[in-house]
């Protein structure tokens, strides 16, 4: 067994502002390290065993490209820097991600009709977005990870730049559960800052129903699909909406459980009959 733990994203650039939390990385090969003494000594850590790492390598993911550029090295076996050092995804894999990207945020079409709804949209809006962008930067070779340095690069408007960082804003708010208004920013605005980033119009309305018969992914965007379900009262399931909140930690388990809840509001699943 043998492990290496990074510290990446903000606290590793140095470009931290008041919400940003402490991000650590574990990659191990082998038997998995001991969770519980890593813990204790680090804090809170995301792992991916190495055959995960290759996996995301094959699919093209930037993530790995972020460790390379940003991460800095804190615990443990600095030789499994190689699963990931000079890691660049090929461009059709990124032009993929982007194209995916676009598609989900024209999936989304309405956001619940409540204060906590109209802040999960912003949440959505603001990680889809920001992916975008990196993916669109990616395609030019340009790899860089700190939002404000990213978002400058696609030379938008100073009105749609600020307003992305009132998205982002309403992520912190929905994601530590403190839900509040965000002012300054309407829909119609965050409609202008998908337009200007995404280079397509995009309409966002008040209220809707999830049509579980066109719920065939099973990736990230299908957790927030269920998510916004549950705040929009079609299913309850309080925990899931915990382990949304700290997905990293939980991302096994919340696979099987999309399907799960998929399967089951499409009774998809087989019901076995006796004799």
């Amino acid at each position: 067994m043998s492990y290496l733990i990074l510290e990446c994203g903000s606290a590793a650039r140095g470009d931290t502002n008041i919400h940003s939390d402490r991000d650590l990385v574990c990659i191990w090969s082998g038997s998995p390290p001991d969770y519980s003494i890593l813990k204790e000594v680090h804090g809170e850590i995301m792992y991916y065993s190495l055959d995960t790492i290759k996996k995301m390598s094959n699919k093209g993911s930037l993530f790995l490209t972020h460790l390379d550029i940003d991460s800095k090295y804190l615990d443990g076996d600095k030789k499994i820097f190689s699963s990931f050092r000079g890691y660049r995804p090929k461009k059709e894999k990124i032009a993929e991600s982007l194209i995916n990207t676009a598609n989900v945020i024209k999936e989304i079409v309405w956001y619940p009709d409540t204060l906590v709804g109209k802040l999960w949209l912003y949440d959505v809006l603001y990680v889809s977005l920001r992916n975008f962008i990196y993916c669109k930067n990616a395609l030019s070779d340009i790899y860089s990870f700190g939002y404000e340095d990213a978002i400058e690069k696609l030379h938008i408007t100073q009105n749609d730049s600020d307003n992305m960082l009132f998205l982002r804003e309403a992520k912190y708010s929905y994601r530590r559960n403190d839900i509040k208004k965000i002012e300054n920013i309407s829909i119609k605005d965050v409609e202008n800052v998908c337009q200007a980033i995404l280079g397509k119009t995009v309409k966002f309305l008040n209220g809707g129903n999830t049509n579980w018969d066109q719920m065939f992914r099973k990736d990230y965007w299908a957790e927030r699909f269920i998510e916004r379900a549950i705040l929009n009262g079609e299913y309850n399931d309080s925990s899931f909406l915990d382990k949304i909140r700290f997905h990293n930690y939980n991302k096994y388990c919340i696979k099987s459980d999309v399907a799960r809840i998929i399967d089951f509001k499409t009774n998809r699943h087989v019901i076995k009959v006796n004799g």
